[in-house]
């Protein structure tokens, strides 16, 4: 998968979206853990299964209930798997 490529992608639609620059660097950091972690598995992010995403979405659910850091767990479940 061509990691940069689609990190790229969405720091630009962020900073489309004004969104701060540091912002932007955390958020797409984010976004380049969560593809790295399904690298071996996927072409490009829409192949991610949705169980898989589904998985990582309940886990990040678990983790605000009990009021744990939830290491980017917003920006991974907002970034468009397509």
């Amino acid at each position: 998968m061509n990691i940069g490529k689609y990190v790229q992608m969405y720091s630009d639609d962020l900073r489309f979206a004004n969104y701060a620059d540091n912002t932007i660097k955390n958020y797409a950091a984010q976004v380049e853990l969560f593809l790295r972690y399904f690298n071996s598995q996927a072409t490009k992010p829409s192949e991610i299964s949705k169980k898989e995403n589904q998985r990582l979405a309940d886990a990040c659910q678990n983790y605000q209930q009990h009021e744990t850091p939830d290491f980017g767990c917003e920006t991974i479940l907002n970034f468009e798997l397509s």
